[in-house]
């Protein structure tokens, strides 16, 4: 019972002192072993909007491009006769009819900001690269243009009508940016077959 009566023991200032010291050593290593890249590949380019040669920067969908604070991604990029269609459309309406051979190629992008400052983006920043393309389908793609604050990151859907056996490739020319991000390849949604 005597024990129960004692005080606790008090913790020194030099106790205190060495606690403050290690917290910033502890938390560093907890945020280090945290560091999770999720095994996807990446490429990273730090440029600038500076004026000269546009450059030209080549992905694979599925690759994480990395240009400046900006991550631009495209896990998606098919050929369907069947097409997805995005939450908020560019413009209402019923979209492009297929006419013969034709079907629509639609990208899943995502744009993440981790930049101080907002940055514009837009479907009109895309274009398809393949032959006999249409222009994009506004009722089948979207969202609109938005401003992408710092730390957000947006998605988009985007749908062109091409030719059956097409080989699309998908063009970012973003304003911020002087020249272009290219992503080659063909691969569904994941899970799908």
């Amino acid at each position: 019972m005597e024990s129960m009566n004692r005080p606790a023991p008090q913790r020194t200032g030099k106790c205190r002192r060495l606690l403050a010291s290690l917290l910033p050593a502890l938390l560093a290593l907890v945020l280090w072993g945290c560091d999770d890249t999720g095994g996807s590949s990446s490429t990273t380019v730090v440029t600038g909007t500076g004026s000269g040669k546009p450059t030209q920067l080549e992905f694979q969908v599925g690759e994480e491009a990395v240009v400046g604070d900006v991550t631009v991604s495209v896990p998606t990029l098919m050929l369907t006769e069947h097409p997805s269609s995005p939450q908020f459309p560019v413009e209402p309406g019923a979209g492009f009819s297929l006419v013969g051979n034709e079907v629509f190629c639609q990208a899943f992008v995502k744009v993440r900001n981790a930049a101080d400052g907002a940055g514009r983006v837009g479907p009109a920043d895309f274009t398809l690269d393949v032959p006999g393309a249409a222009a994009m389908d506004r009722a089948r793609s979207g969202p609109a243009a938005r401003s992408l604050l710092p730390g957000t990151s947006l998605d988009l859907i985007l749908t062109y009508v091409v030719s059956e056996g097409g080989k699309p490739t998908l063009v970012y020319r973003p304003p911020w940016f002087n020249g272009s991000l290219t992503f080659s390849g063909d691969r569904g949604p994941l899970g799908a077959q």
